[in-house]
């Protein structure tokens, strides 16, 4: 899947290591992955928790520039979790999952945990 996936299968990649990392390392339960018009969506089913998953293809990325690009994401994601945070009646943290490959094929993933304030 990771050589011949289509972006979409990426997505799904991405939000199903997401899903595992946010039961088994954080002990966020009952799960849902969902489809809508922005993509796949991940969240815990009493939203108590604002979850952003990215897979992402380092392979085509020169190895001096892959540090700035998982930085970008991950910055990015944090932005956009803080802010839904803050808009969230019910979420009390949010969590960024940047999940990330290279030509070993061996996927690594950066976590950034938000508390809410």
């Amino acid at each position: 899947m990771l050589d011949l996936g289509r972006p979409e299968d990426l997505e799904r990649i991405g939000v199903e290591v997401g899903y595992t990392v946010a039961q088994q390392k954080f002990g966020i339960k009952d799960l849902v992955i969902s489809e809508s018009p922005r993509g796949l969506e991940l969240y815990p089913r009493d939203r108590s928790a604002v979850l952003r998953t990215k897979l992402l293809d380092l392979r085509k990325v020169s190895p001096e520039k892959r540090q700035q690009v998982q930085a970008q994401a991950v910055n990015k994601l944090a932005t956009k979790v803080s802010r839904e945070l803050g808009a969230s009646a019910s979420a009390r943290v949010g969590f960024v999952f940047v999940s990330y490959f290279d030509e070993a094929k061996v996927v690594k993933m950066d976590v950034v945990e938000i508390p809410k304030i």
